[in-house]
């Protein structure tokens, strides 16, 4: 009986380390800025100039963990019009790096005072710097994308994927 007090006592502290170790872990997988780093990280390879699967053709299961329902919705619409059509229908441009050939340096992510938006901000290889401005919000799953803005007096991406749709 002894020994197996002696042991409870020994595995509450690291059970309680465990414990609060997931529960931060949970906490920082939840901020938005997350969120987008995560994107970022994951389809860096476009920066870069090296080919693989857009963000814009990937499966509905890939697009949930980084955009809400709706904007998922809009983005598999468009890519289902571009196979039907075998051309560009409504997104011209990769969204995540707002060029058609985007080659990036000097990206950052930045949480602003807002804690539902996130900024993106990077420099072309011609020298043009871009602000991007991811507006979230939060979903049962966690924070998610619910629109990208490329800068004043240009359309969203909602906007873009939501015209003639």
């Amino acid at each position: 009986m002894a020994t197996r007090k002696l042991m409870h006592l020994l595995l509450l502290p690291i059970a309680a380390v465990l414990s609060a170790q997931k529960i931060f872990a949970e906490e920082v997988s939840h901020r938005p800025a997350d969120v987008v780093q995560t994107l970022y990280r994951e389809f860096a390879w476009v920066a870069i100039g090296m080919s693989g699967t857009d963000i814009s053709d990937q499966p509905r299961s890939e697009l949930e963990k980084y955009f809400d329902a709706q904007l998922t919705d809009l983005i598999i619409k468009d890519a289902e019009c571009r196979l039907s059509r075998n051309d560009i229908c409504h997104l011209d441009r990769d969204m995540l790096y707002d060029s058609q050939d985007p080659v990036v340096l000097d990206l950052k992510i930045s949480a602003p005072q807002r804690e539902s938006e996130v900024n993106v901000n990077f420099r072309s290889c011609t020298g043009k710097v871009s602000v991007l401005k991811y507006m979230m919000v939060r979903t049962p799953q966690g924070w998610r994308i619910h629109d990208i803005s490329y800068g004043p007096g240009r359309a969203t991406l909602r906007a873009l994927l939501g015209n003639g749709m």
